[in-house]
C-alpha cells in the first residue's frame, strides 16, 4: 500500500513554498556543469538500468547544466529530463527529496529513503497536469542488497484507484565481476540490459559471436527447408527490425521462387521483388542456440551504450551474409542457381547497393545476367 495523500502534500508544500526552496537550494551552488544530455541521476545505477548513455560534460553553456554545493552534492538539475524542467534538491539523515518544477509550477517530486547510508527506496510522484490526486501517477522502486552490493530492484505495480499492491512486479537484476564493480544488469526476463566489457572484450566476443553465427546458419537452413516442404527457395533474408532485439535476434525470412515467379509475370519492380515481407511469413525461423543468442546481446548491448548498435549489428550481419554467401546449402534446401542471403531492413533499398555488402560480386552478376539486378 503507497500512501499518496503523504506525496500529495510533498507537492502541495513545494507549489505553496516555490520561491523558498529555489533560493535555497541556488543558494548552496558553488559549481555549474554544462553537458550534452542527462548526466547524473540520485538513484542506483539508474542509466545502468535503463541503458541510458550519459551525457558529456562540456565547456560551453548549454540548456541542460547541473549545480554542486561545496561538498559535490547535486543541489540544481536544469532540463535534463524535462523541456524548462528545473529540479531543486534537498537533504535530511535519511531521505533525499527533489522537487521538480517546470516554469514555475510543481511538475513531481522524487522521494529517496536512506538506512544505513545506502537507498532502500524511491519513489516518483508525478502530478504534471494539475494537483488533482486522482490524475497523479507514482513511480516506486525497492532496492535490495547483499553482502553491502544492491542486487535486485524491485518495482511494485500498484491497482488504480486504491494504490493497493497489486499481483505484477518489475524486477532488475545486477551482478558483479571480481573486483566488485558492476558487471551486468538484466530485467525481469534475464535479458541484458547493460554489459561492462572492454573494447578488447568486445573485439574478441566479437570474432567469436560472427564464427559462431556462421556455422549457425546450418541450422537455419535446416529449420527452413522443414518449414517450407519442397518449395523452392530464392533467397534467404536476415531481417534487422528497428529495435536492439532486431540486431541480437533477427528474423530469417525466406523468399519462394513460385512468388518471385508471379512477380516477374505480373511485372512487378524490383522493389517489390526484393521485398522480403511479399512473402509468406509463416515460413520465418529464428535463432534457437541460446548461447549464441546471450553472446549477440551482449555485443549489441555494448555497443548500445556507446551510440553504435545499429551501424555495428549491420556491419556484423553483412559479413555473416558474405561469407555464407560463399558456401553451397544445396544439399540442405530446394534453392534457386541465383540463391543468397541479404541482411533486409526498414529503408532497404536494392537500387542504391543494398545488397553490395551482403553478396559477393560474382553473384551480384549473376542476379543482373538474369534481370534481377540493375547492370552496373
Amino acid at each position: 500500500m503507497v500512501n499518496k495523500e503523504h506525496y500529495m502534500e510533498i507537492c502541495l508544500d513545494a507549489k505553496n513554498n516555490y520561491e523558498q526552496y529555489k533560493k535555497e537550494a541556488e543558494d548552496f551552488v558553488v559549481r555549474t556543469e554544462y553537458v550534452s544530455d542527462k548526466r547524473y541521476d540520485l538513484t542506483p545505477y539508474w542509466f545502468e538500468r535503463n541503458h541510458e548513455k550519459r551525457g558529456r560534460i562540456l565547456k560551453k553553456e548549454t540548456d541542460t547544466f547541473y549545480g554542486f554545493d561545496k561538498d559535490g552534492k547535486l543541489r540544481v538539475t536544469y532540463c535534463d529530463e524535462l523541456i524548462n524542467g528545473i529540479g531543486y534538491t534537498t537533504y535530511s539523515d535519511n531521505q533525499i527529496l527533489t522537487r521538480l518544477y517546470r516554469n514555475g509550477r510543481i511538475d513531481s517530486i522524487k522521494e529517496i529513503t536512506y538506512e544505513d547510508g545506502r537507498p532502500i527506496r524511491s519513489v516518483e510522484f508525478v502530478t504534471r497536469h494539475n494537483l488533482d490526486i486522482n490524475d497523479a501517477w507514482l513511480t516506486d522502486e525497492e532496492y535490495i542488497y547483499e553482502q553491502e552490493r544492491l542486487v535486485k530492484v524491485i518495482c511494485p505495480k500498484y491497482s488504480e484507484p486504491s494504490q493497493s499492491l497489486g499481483l505484477n512486479r518489475l524486477y532488475t537484476y545486477l551482478e558483479y565481476n571480481d573486483n566488485g564493480e558492476l558487471y551486468k544488469v538484466l530485467d525481469g526476463n534475464h535479458r541484458i540490459l547493460y554489459i561492462n566489457i572492454s573494447k578488447k572484450e568486445a573485439d574478441t566476443l566479437r570474432v567469436e559471436v560472427k564464427s559462431e553465427l556462421i556455422d549457425e546458419m546450418e541450422i537455419i537452413v535446416r529449420d527452413i527447408r522443414n518449414k517450407v516442404q519442397g518449395k523452392n527457395v530464392c533467397f534467404i533474408a536476415i531481417y534487422l527490425h528497428d529495435d536492439l532485439d532486431g540486431i541480437y535476434d533477427p528474423v530469417f525470412h525466406p523468399g519462394i521462387e513460385q512468388v518471385r515467379l508471379e512477380q516477374i509475370e505480373q511485372k512487378k519492380d524490383i522493389y517489390t521483388i526484393w521485398a522480403s515481407g511479399e512473402h509468406p511469413v509463416n515460413y520465418q525461423v529464428g535463432l534457437r542456440n541460446k548461447e549464441i543468442l546471450e553472446k549477440l546481446q551482449k555485443l549489441t548491448m555494448y555497443w548500445e551504450m556507446r551510440g553504435s548498435w545499429w551501424i555495428q549489428g549491420k556491419k556484423l550481419w553483412q559479413e555473416v551474409a558474405y561469407t555464407v554467401n560463399q558456401q553451397d546449402y544445396s544439399e540442405n534446401l530446394l534453392v534457386t542457381n541465383d540463391f543468397i542471403f541479404f541482411v533486409d531492413w526498414e529503408s532497404f533499398d536494392v537500387k542504391k547497393g543494398g545488397l553490395a555488402k551482403s553478396v559477393p560480386e560474382v553473384k551480384l552478376e549473376k542476379l543482373r545476367a538474369v534481370g534481377l539486378l540493375k547492370k552496373a
